[in-house]
């Protein structure tokens, strides 16, 4: 599949479906399923794990819109789960995030990450949260990264909450072992 290259043991993730309709922010390099019913994407990889980062001034890359990217209009928050080939002990995660807040894209305000051995929807645990402080300086899109503190997983969901009315991210990493 087009995004096993750069997925740094990460099997699959389930997440809604970007939005369509404004600039194709959807995960158009998707390989799992997609869920009309819901929007949601489940059982493969896509852009969130091609390697490939996004710029603020939100140009293509080879013919392709690097972002994915949600509104506020329908939801508070994102959630992406990521399910690993493998229980691995969690060291960081890194989110490249744009912050064109002229355009009200802004930063997440708030990540939290939890970590499971199974997968189960109860089986979450040991919360990690994240704030980011708002950026009205620089325009400027940006990874954020965010220490694991060694938690061992082999599914780790993040929900990423609103401080705009957009949240676009370009790529998810892991340094795991």
């Amino acid at each position: 599949s087009y995004g096993c290259l750069f997925s740094d043991g990460i099997v699959s993730y389930t997440m809604p479906q970007g939005q369509a309709d404004v600039n194709s922010l959807s995960d158009d390099t998707y390989d799992g399923k997609y869920h009309p019913e819901s929007k949601m994407l489940t059982g493969g990889l896509g852009q969130l794990s091609d390697g490939i980062t996004g710029s603020e001034d939100m140009s293509l890359v080879d013919g392709r819109q690097p972002w994915v990217g949600w509104s506020n209009e329908s939801r508070t928050h994102v959630t992406i789960i990521f399910q690993f080939d493998y229980i691995r002990q969690m060291n960081r995660v890194t989110i490249h995030t744009n912050n064109v807040f002229s355009k009200h894209i802004s930063l997440f305000k708030t990540a939290v990450i939890t970590f499971s051995l199974t997968g189960e929807r109860t089986s979450y645990s040991n919360a990690i949260i994240s704030e980011q402080s708002r950026d009205e300086l620089f325009e400027i899109a940006r990874p954020i990264l965010i220490q694991l503190n060694n938690h061992v997983a082999k599914f780790v969901r993040l929900d990423l909450y609103f401080d705009s009315k957009w949240l676009l991210i370009s790529e998810i990493t892991f340094d795991s072992q």
